[in-house]
Order: structure tokens, then sequence, then C-alpha cells
């Protein structure tokens, strides 16, 4: 149950200092389609929820909650949500690409578009929670999947109501 206490009680909490989950391998790489599924509950703005990247932080992909309240995918160039979230509230983030068209959802409505077709070649882990050893997310973290294909927007809806 995402928006009632269990979500809170089970949840894994990032500190924003040190805190993050190394998955293990470069999970999304190449020029093919993805969805990122995350539920996620900042303590404060500014830090990466995802993604695996690049020698230099290049190459790779990240996925992250910005200093302005949006979230952001960032593949060569970034894309934003539009809407301004706050701290301290749980919002469910799905960002998906589809033969280069990224669209990030939130709360199971299409927020941000864009084109992001370029190749991830990051060869480090995916991380959850940080960039590499750097930007440290804090706030919770909840639910995160990874799908070799773009979910529509049908089945988005489907996994924010589940």
């Amino acid at each position: 149950m995402i928006n009632g206490s269990i979500v809170s009680e089970y949840s894994l909490s990032l500190d924003g200092a040190n805190d993050y989950v190394d998955c293990g391998d470069p999970i999304i790489t190449g020029t093919g389609d993805f969805t990122y599924s995350v539920w996620v509950k900042p303590n404060a703005v500014d830090g990466d929820i995802g993604g695996n990247y690049g020698t230099g932080n290049t190459g790779g992909v990240q996925f992250y909650y910005q200093n302005s309240g949006k979230f952001t995918i960032y593949i060569g160039s970034f894309v934003q949500s539009s809407i301004y979230t706050v701290v301290d509230t749980w919002y469910h983030v799905v960002f998906t690409r589809a033969s280069g068209s990224v669209t990030i959802y939130v709360n199971g409505v299409a927020d941000g578009t864009g084109t992001l077709s370029g190749s991830i070649t990051g060869d480090h882990d995916f991380i959850i929670g940080a960039q590499t050893t750097t930007n440290y997310f804090n706030g919770s973290v909840d639910e995160a999947s990874i799908w070799d294909a773009a979910l529509d927007a049908d089945a988005v809806a489907a996994v924010y109501n589940s």
C-alpha cells in the first residue's frame, strides 16, 4: 500500500550522505526501449534515484530528483517532468523510452516528454540512490522495477494503481 503507512514501514530509507543500492551490472544499455518505475518520497531536493553511468559519468543513463523539485532523465541530454514536487510526499515516477521517445510519468500521468535516442554505454553497475559514489538521494525508495520494454500509458496507470 503506497499512500498508506505500510510503505513507510518497509521502504528503503536513504540518508543522502552515503547510502545506495548496487544492483550489479549496467542493467540499461544500448538504444533499446526500457522502463524504470519507482516510488520515492524525497526528504530533500537533489539526488539520484537510479542509473548506470559511464567512465567520467558519460554515456550512461541517470534518473534523478533535481534541486528544482522536478524528476529528470539524462541520456546525453535531459528531459524533465513539468510539475514542481514537494519533499515528504510519496510519488510514483516512471521513466520510459520507446524508439528514442522518452516520457516521464508522475503518479500515473504523463508529465514530461522528449527525445533521447542516444546509445547508453555506461559501464558502471546500476545504482539506486546515488551517482556512483556521489549525488546521494535523501529519502525513501520502494518498488523499483526495470523492464526491457517501454510500458504504455495504460500499463503505467495499472502499475500506479496496483
